[in-house]
């Protein structure tokens, strides 16, 4: 329990880290263990809903990891109903920040972009595809 408690604060710290960087008139935080997406933001009448990741691993390998699937059942980008991934590549000092549609990573997955297919997360229960960070260079938002 420790883990999921320690993830849950990880990765609400980046949420907060990511309102930073955007607008907004108002914004609602999704709760839940399993959502379709982690902030639904209000800006100008238009509403944005996004899926926001933190990965500390990536700048050492390269590599940006996409869950899909947990305890033998749809997660992650299989279940998401977010427009827009989030992802903080966390640096040894600062972050690199991805905006990705999740359209683009669906596409990605269809036509197999990715690396390959491993095992992680909490007790090994979750699939994931990795994907070279390079296919998503063009989605850099910012370099901090």
């Amino acid at each position: 329990m420790n883990n999921f408690i320690s993830d849950l604060k990880f990765g609400e710290y980046w949420e907060q880290v990511f309102l930073q960087h955007i607008d907004f008139d108002r914004y609602v935080k999704k709760g839940g263990k399993f959502s379709k997406y982690d902030l639904k933001v209000y800006y100008n009448d238009i509403i944005t809903r996004y899926e926001v990741k933190a990965d500390r691993m990536t700048y050492k390998t390269n590599n940006i990891a996409i869950e899909y699937e947990c305890f033998n059942k749809p997660s992650g980008i299989n279940t998401t109903n977010a427009d827009l991934y989030v992802y903080f590549e966390i640096l040894p000092i600062g972050y690199i920040l991805y905006l990705i549609p999740v359209d683009y990573i669906k596409k990605c997955i269809i036509d197999k972009k990715y690396l390959k297919e491993v095992k992680g997360g909490d007790f090994n229960k979750s699939k994931i595809y990795l994907f070279n960070k390079s296919i998503f260079n063009r989605f850099v938002d910012c370099q901090v």
